[in-house]
């Protein structure tokens, strides 16, 4: 039972990654092999702001935000206005969004406000990217674009590895919400005779981990994550179904040029597409530190890989797809772990993929398309 629970906990950080490679892809038919760094920073960010970080690496992230501010005010504001005045406003926004993150970093701040402001800091980074990398590209042939893709890979991971170095770091336990710590009570490591005198609510409380039956125990973070990832997939269903947005961005996906015909702004549906699929790769990131306690420079390389090929297995370009490929992927290197094939998981991961692939060329949900 654990390894089940623990794969889904794999699987979930698997399926949020994977939805933002898809959604790319759908509409774009981009692989964005940057995104595993998206998820690496929304991760780092985390860690930056609930710790109190020397001046010099607040003025480092400063100095990269400002950068990523200055693109995305430059984004909202070049439709209203002439270039110069955009440019001259963004210059000014970016330095003052820039300046109160310096003064940011420099403090602790509780850690769900640093989630959501990590959400917040990524999806900036993903509408940077795609402005900067992968739009001078749109037209060109798709072996320049990849290149493109695995370059800003290669940059993002050496900005962190300037940035916070390249040794690994964890969330400081005194930090995070006792609702999702894992280790000890009242100072105490949690023994079965513990655990056997605490009631399920008092568990829940005091968070670490809760009676399932008899004596199966589940952390109650991996039931966070579990839930989170099923709440947010639930939550991006209702926007792509629910919403003008959602609605543009399936027009898109379908027939770039006739949206855009029809009135659709289609290079601000793709800048909305990377900026929702960034924010979802935040929260995998910052999710993982939280259950595995390892926080590198390459911790999103490793997890894009899987990522990717869960959304392949699941059908590339298919959003609920991602999500199963995601969930399958991961029980796939539980169960390999189980069996005694712990440093084969990853391989274990892809030769699942080739399985489902050789027996399935479109993916699980996708369908042959003519072209």
């Amino acid at each position: 039972m654990d390894y089940i629970i623990s794969g889904l906990t794999m699987g979930g950080a698997y399926a949020l990654i994977a939805v933002g490679y898809t959604m790319v892809y759908g509409i774009i038919g981009l692989i964005n092999f940057a995104h595993g760094e998206i998820y690496m920073f929304g991760a780092y960010f985390v860690f930056a702001m609930i710790v109190e970080t020397s001046k010099n690496t607040s003025f480092l992230i400063s100095l990269f935000m400002l950068v990523i501010f200055g693109i995305t005010i430059y984004l909202f504001l070049r439709d209203k206005f002439s270039p110069l005045p955009s440019l001259a406003l963004s210059l000014v926004g970016g330095s003052f969004l820039s300046g109160f993150t310096f003064f940011l970093f420099l403090t602790s701040i509780p850690f769900y406000l640093a989630f959501l402001l990590s959400m917040i800091f990524t999806s900036c980074l993903g509408m940077a990217i795609e402005f900067i990398a992968y739009r001078p590209l749109r037209d060109a042939p798709r072996l320049a674009a990849l290149i493109t893709a695995i370059g800003m890979s290669l940059i993002l991971q050496n900005v962190a590895r300037l940035i916070w170095g390249a040794r690994t770091r964890a969330y400081p336990d005194q930090l995070i919400p006792s609702i999702i710590k894992t280790q000890t009570i009242n100072g105490e490591f949690l023994t079965d005779k513990l655990l056997s005198k605490m009631s399920f609510f008092e568990l829940l409380l005091k968070g670490h981990k809760i009676r399932i039956f008899g004596d199966t125990y589940i952390s109650s973070l991996k039931i966070l994550i579990i839930l989170l990832t099923i709440l947010i997939m639930i939550i991006l269903h209702l926007i792509i179904h629910k919403t003008k947005i959602g609605k543009a961005m399936r027009a898109c996906a379908q027939d770039k040029v006739t949206a855009s015909l029809m009135g659709i702004d289609t290079d601000r549906i793709i800048t909305y597409t990377f900026a929702i699929g960034s924010g979802m790769g935040a929260v995998a990131g910052i999710l993982n530190g939280l259950a595995y306690h390892n926080l590198s420079p390459t911790m999103g390389y490793k997890a894009g890989v899987v990522a990717f090929a869960a959304a392949v297995l699941g059908g590339i370009g298919n959003i609920p797809g991602a999500m199963v490929g995601g969930f399958i992927l991961g029980l796939a290197q539980s169960i390999a772990a189980w069996i005694g094939l712990s440093q084969w998981i990853y391989g274990v991961a892809y030769a699942v993929m080739i399985l489902f692939i050789v027996l399935r060329p479109t993916g699980i949900f996708g369908k042959a398309t003519a072209r």
